[in-house]
């Protein structure tokens, strides 16, 4: 190659660069049914070329004519004799033709042109010659070689233009063509292929500084030569000390020129090559450790790839770029070089690694890594590319673990796997339209993995927060999270878990009012509803579907064909008419409203046949509701309504399981409406009828009522009376019984039989005591009434002795009815007192009437002891009454036959000194008797005593006014 040749570069961006690689990889990644190759050979060091160098100092060719300004040198060389100036002249006249025969060789075009440029290169020649002659120490001769060495270079002749380059360096080493010189040789041994003697050559060039214009050229040609050596590293180094003094910092490479971009583009170019003759990324990985981090790196490990994917070593290739990668985790441009693994890995077929560097892609790079944290700003093709990348790994999992049916732990691993895909997306792109889908899948796959609760969870956002998602997935989404409420619910049973599915369920049957799903949503909802005692809720709820599903006669749904909206079509509705007014029947049973569920019942069971399972139990619940109705009726004491609806009961429904009660019930209602022969037949017809029924046992007290409300007080005692008899009974119940129907014989004038039910009491039931004491009162009253007086003394007696008996049980009232008792069996003394007569001989019979005497005194006293008011003055009175009565006897007792006057008044004088004690004492014992006035005690025996005083001691009570006195006190 011809080193002075002028040709031109393609010069390409560095960040182009990259861009043209990514872009690349992801035509390549398109083609289909890529064949596998072989892996190509790397070409040979010969085979790889430099990019060509332009001339350094190319000429300035200005449009000027040679001619006149040749004729004016050469005419002042005539006249000019002063050697030194013309030097200067003919040196300049020597450059003039340079620059003409440089003009010619550029601008011919044909073969004749480029022959004539060349007879002017040889004319040059000799003008420069004959000044080397004619002046062989002049001080610029340096530049005369060069020019000299310049147009043999230009004429073709390298070898003796490089013999004139090193005559310049050998006369004039300090030139300031030196450096030229050097750089002009070292590209010649170049072109001939002797690279170490270029290599040395380049090398003085360099010791020249940086001041060299030449010395970026040196460099990467000094690079090349050591490259072309096969000294790859050496050759590495020297790129990379060139790429740092091209350009230091990325603002820098924007300034270069477009050579200057040619050199570190070929740079890239070489380093690739030489990297790839090494151990390819980690030879650059270790590169970059000897020379430290450079911001061009991840061009170098780009160019290595790419030329590693031209060459179809891809595993090479993806290597390399994870080398850079883990060099550089934050790096800016680490989402497209891991791409460029990602796109190798198609290409060349490795699927087994195409997922797990896409989930590495997408956790090393996504919203929340490190990466994403450490950047100011990200590319919107990144964002594309991980949204795409997540949403594919979050399928390709779902869809693995729908297949590994048969490896439960690996389809749990899969699943796991795909949830956590959808999250990611989810959770970084949430503004993206197809998030409700993802939230959507998610719940599908956590089903699967059985966690219902989170299931449920993103149905809701897919089917409610997106109002965009597609209509019918969102119905789906929707019926779905209801069915993982009710999977929830079923496995624990806790009112909260019911009543989150009964709130989704009417929240789904809401917004997809047009989904046939939402009628049996609505009705599995007021059933639930109704479990949960929340009966006002259910039967609104079941309501609405009776409602909806009349007014409609529709109940399933089509989907537009641009799937915008659901429609209905004519479908049956029988099933859940029927569910719904069960619903219906059952709330307002338990609400009460048993006229609505009497209505709901039968509603229900006109949509049902005779064999269906719920059909007796309706039966029996429309029994149930009628008889609640007149349960209502009875309490509110409507009791002809109650009787209707019981009556109904019956007649609607004659096998109603509650007919037994319902009849009881009837005679209930007749008793209070006081229809008493119906009520008496309905009783005796029951208890006829159902003997062994445990309501027969009621229906006695109920016999017993009506009879006793119909006057039929023997029939009622005859009730009492069995009842009395009933073992069954507790002793309390017979013992009432018994008593009752004593009074009831006695009121019925059955008396003998009464007797016989109070005698039965007295000696069976000594307790309660005052009940019993009562009974033995009845008794002596009805021997009184019969006129069998001994066997009312025997009762008088018993109640005087259990009286005594009693000790605690002892009350005013069986202390006033012994008192009555031992004042009528005084009396009997009484009267056999007053019968006894003083007759002579008046000894005997005085002792006779005072033994009589003191036997009523000792009655009547211990009825005084009792301390009843009613037979203490009585026996006051009574004992008042004898002591007078004796007094008064022996005042008109038989007097003896035959006394003179004399003797009958000394006989009257001793009656009196014998009677005078006992009036004295009578008077004493009425005195004690009226006394009592003063506590208000003013009864028949006061009142008589007071008579008996106004008699006895009329001075003293005979008065008015102390009457008066008396009744004063008294009242």
């Amino acid at each position: 190659m011809i080193a002075f040749i002028r040709c031109g570069l393609i010069v390409v961006s560095l960040f182009l660069i990259a861009a043209c690689a990514s872009e690349q990889v992801l035509v390549q990644s398109e083609q289909p049914n890529v064949v596998e190759r072989q892996k190509p050979k790397i070409e040979s060091v010969d085979e790889i070329d430099r990019a060509v160098i332009p001339d350094i100092a190319p000429v300035n060719v200005q449009a000027v004519t040679h001619t006149s300004v040749v004729q004016s040198y050469q005419k002042a060389l005539a006249l000019i004799s002063d050697p030194a100036i013309r030097a200067k002249i003919e040196r300049r006249l020597a450059g003039l033709a340079m620059v003409e025969s440089e003009e010619m060789q550029v601008q011919g075009e044909t073969v004749e042109q480029q022959r004539a440029a060349l007879n002017k290169f040889d004319s040059t020649i000799l003008s420069y010659k004959k000044f080397l002659k004619d002046y062989p120490d002049h001080p610029d001769n340096d530049i005369v070689y060069y020019q000299l060495a310049k147009a043999y270079g230009l004429k073709g002749d390298l070898e003796t233009s490089d013999k004139l380059l090193a005559k310049l360096l050998a006369l004039f080493p300090d030139s300031k063509l030196a450096a030229e010189a050097n750089y002009r040789r070292a590209e010649y041994f170049y072109s001939s292929k002797k690279y170490h003697i270029a290599e040395r050559a380049y090398k003085q060039v360099l010791k020249q500084g940086s001041e060299s214009k030449f010395d970026k050229n040196a460099r990467y040609m000094l690079a090349w030569s050591l490259f072309k050596q096969s000294e790859y590293e050496l050759a590495l180094d020297q790129f990379t000390v060139l790429l740092d003094e091209l350009a230091p910092t990325k603002a820098v490479y924007d300034t270069l020129t477009k050579n200057q971009k040619a050199l570190i583009e070929d740079s890239f170019r070489a380093m690739s090559y030489g990297f790839s003759y090494q151990e390819g990324g980690d030879s650059v990985v270790a590169h970059f450790n000897k020379h430290g981090k450079k911001h061009y790196e991840s061009l170098v490990f780009s160019s290595l790839g790419l030329l590693y994917q031209s060459k179809e070593r891809y595993q090479d290739a993806a290597d390399t770029y994870l080398a850079y990668i883990k060099r550089h985790p934050l790096a800016e441009d680490g989402p497209d070089v891991y791409a460029r693994v990602i796109k190798v890995y198609e290409l060349g077929r490795f699927p087994s690694v195409i997922i797990p560097a896409k989930e590495e892609y997408a956790t090393r790079y996504g919203i929340h890594s490190q990466w994403h944290q450490a950047q100011s700003s990200v590319p919107e093709t990144h964002t594309l590319r991980l949204k795409s990348y997540i949403s594919q790994l979050a399928s390709y999992f779902h869809t693995r673990g729908q297949k590994a049916k048969k490896a439960p732990e690996k389809q749990k691993e899969y699943f796991g796997k795909a949830i956590v895909w959808y999250k990611t997306y989810i959770e970084d792109f949430p503004k993206e339209a197809d998030v409700a889908q993802k939230f959507h899948r998610s719940g599908d796959v956590y089903v699967l993995l059985g966690e219902t609760h989170k299931a449920a969870a993103v149905y809701l956002s897919a089917a409610y927060e997106y109002p965009d998602y597609d209509i019918l997935a969102r119905s789906s989404a929707g019926y779905s999270a209801v069915v993982a409420y009710q999977t929830i619910a079923e496995a624990s049973q806790s009112e909260a878990d019911q009543r989150a599915k009964i709130t989704q369920s009417m929240r789904y049957a809401s917004e997809f009012a047009n989904d046939a799903r939402s009628i049996g949503v609505l009705v599995d909802a007021s059933e639930s509803l109704l479990k949960l005692n929340d009966y006002e809720e259910a039967r609104k709820t079941a309501q609405s579907v009776i409602v909806r599903l009349l007014e409609s006669g529709k109940s399933e749904y089509s989907i537009d064909q641009d799937r915008s909206s659901l429609s209905w079509q004519p479908y049956s509705t029988r099933k859940h008419r029927r569910a719904s007014w069960v619903v219906v029947g059952h709330a307002s049973f338990e609400l009460a409203d048993y006229p609505k569920a009497e209505h709901a019942y039968t509603q229900a069971l006109r949509l049902m046949g005779k064999k269906h399972k719920l059909y007796p139990s309706l039966r029996q619940r429309v029994a149930i509701s009628i008889y609640r109705q007149g349960e209502l009726f009875a309490k509110n004491n409507e009791n002809q309504k109650a009787l209707d609806e019981y009556s109904r009961v019956l007649v609607v429904i004659p096998e109603a399981d509650i007919k037994v009660q319902t009849q009881y019930d009837i005679t209930a209602q007749l008793l209070i409406l006081k229809q008493w022969p119906e009520a008496i037949k309905k009783l005796s017809a029951f208890r006829k009828t159902y003997p062994k029924h445990e309501l027969s046992g009621g229906i006695r007290g109920k016999l017993i009522y009506a009879y006793e409300e119909s006057g039929r007080w023997a029939d009622a005692a005859n009730e009492l009376t069995v009842l009395s008899n009933d073992e069954k009974e507790n002793q309390d119940t017979r013992r009432k019984a018994l008593y009752q129907s004593a009074e009831y014989y006695e009121k019925d004038g059955r008396v003998d039989k009464a007797i016989d039910r109070y005698r039965t009491y007295a000696h069976g039931y000594p307790d309660p005591f005052v009940v019993n004491l009562e009974t033995q009162n009845k008794l002596a009253e009805l021997y009184k009434a019969k006129g069998e007086t001994n066997k009312r003394k025997f009762w008088l007696k018993k109640i005087i002795k259990n009286d005594r008996n009693a000790g605690s049980d002892r009350s005013a009232r069986s202390q006033y009815l012994a008192a009555s008792a031992s004042f009528e069996l005084a009396e009997d003394d009484w009267k056999r007192f007053t019968r006894a007569k003083l007759t002579l001989p008046l000894g005997k019979s005085i002792k006779v009437k005072q033994k009589a005497m003191q036997k009523v005194i000792k009655k009547y006293t211990s009825v005084a002891d009792y301390g009843v008011a009613e037979y203490s003055t009585a026996s006051t009175h009574r004992i008042a009454e004898a002591y007078y009565r004796m007094s008064q006897d022996l005042m008109d007792s038989q007097r003896p036959k035959g006394l003179n006057a004399l003797e009958l008044e000394q006989y009257d004088i001793l009656l009196e000194e014998q009677a005078y004690p006992f009036e004295e004492t009578s008077i004493e014992v009425y005195e004690t008797n009226v006394a009592r006035t003063k506590d208000g005690v003013y009864d028949q025996w006061v009142k008589d005593s007071f008579s008996k005083l106004a008699i006895i001691l009329p001075a003293r009570y005979a008065k008015e006014e102390q009457v008066e006195g008396y009744a004063e006190v008294i009242q």
